[in-house]
């Protein structure tokens, strides 16, 4: 903001946030990193524990032969908003094949209808740090709220399983949250902005009434 201010660059804040959608494996870890008050904590600890997947045969890990029908249903989701990031394929492919990545998918008649992506990273704080995942993905739009809700759980088992203490992103609404909370996941406070800064004279509106973007 301050190279904008100095070089008269336009700016523009289309989304902000108050809130981060987060899931929580161990609240004792978490608490060494993140400052939490004991009712915080509390609440996290009653939340460590994975629910039941109601249909786990319609679940599984991502395979290298899942990239184009994944970025196919990526692409396609762009689609329904205002202003997207388009992705760039070669790109999802690097992150997909990472050792960092987890990626988990819903799948009907053998045809892949949605799918989360994770990756880790070190969340820090207090001299310490932490294994945790970073929500990168989360296409539920072909999903019922039950089968939304079993990815999630899923997404969690296999985070858990990796070794992550949890998994956490700003909350963007080009999803819906419900099948998530279903499955532990919580929303928690913190602000984030998505500002655009044009360095081209191009016309762009102000504000947008919905906006998809991913992390890279």
């Amino acid at each position: 903001m301050s190279v904008a201010r100095e070089k008269s660059f336009q700016v523009f804040r289309p989304y902000e946030t108050n809130k981060f959608i987060i899931r929580v494996f161990n609240s004792e870890k978490v608490s060494k990193v993140v400052k939490l008050k004991f009712y915080e904590k509390y609440f996290f600890k009653l939340k460590e524990k994975n629910k039941k997947i109601k249909n786990r045969a319609n679940l599984r890990k991502f395979r290298k032969d899942d990239i184009p029908i994944l970025f196919e249903l990526i692409t396609n989701l762009t689609k329904d908003f205002n202003a997207s990031i388009e992705p760039n394929f070669e790109d999802f492919k690097w992150l997909l094949e990472q050792p960092i990545t987890n990626c988990v998918i819903y799948e009907k008649n053998k045809e892949v209808k949605g799918f989360m992506l994770a990756w880790e990273f070190q969340l820090a704080g207090f001299g310490n740090s932490i294994p945790f995942g970073w929500i990168d993905i989360i296409h539920i739009k072909n999903l019922s709220i039950q089968e939304a809700k079993d990815l999630s759980l899923y997404l969690s088992e296999t985070s858990n399983a990796k070794g992550w203490v949890g998994l956490q992103s700003p909350y963007i609404p080009y999803y819906n949250s419900k099948p998530l909370q279903k499955a532990n996941f919580v929303f928690f406070p913190k602000k984030l902005s998505f500002d655009i800064i044009l360095l081209n004279n191009i016309e762009i509106p102000e504000k947008f009434s919905s906006v998809y973007f991913d992390w890279r």
